[in-house]
């Protein structure tokens, strides 16, 4: 498995490009939450490789809307990933899956 897949810089930029955007707004401490999930994925987790572009498509989907368009005149905030392994960032769930 390649643990490089869940660095975070890595990721953020993967959400600004799918959005064309590079602009998350004000800081609200979300990026403390996606750096402790992706240490935990890259560090705890047993994924394949499938599952590891699962787990990022996961990630970087979420992130995506906090970017602001810049078509757009207000702007959003990116919401705060999971900050534990065991939760969904698809379904906003903590738990077993």
């Amino acid at each position: 498995m390649s643990t490089g897949r869940f660095d975070p810089d890595t990721l953020i930029a993967q959400a600004c490009e799918a959005a064309g955007s590079d602009d998350f707004g004000e800081p609200d401490g979300w990026r403390d939450g996606l750096a402790l999930l992706a240490d935990g994925l890259a560090s705890e987790s047993y994924l394949n490789d499938l599952g590891v572009e699962i787990a990022v498509m996961d990630i970087v989907g979420p992130l995506r809307p906090g970017l602001s368009d810049p078509s757009s005149s207000s702007a959003s905030h990116a919401p705060a990933p999971p900050s534990c392994s065991t939760c969904s960032p698809r379904t906003r769930t903590c738990g077993p899956r």
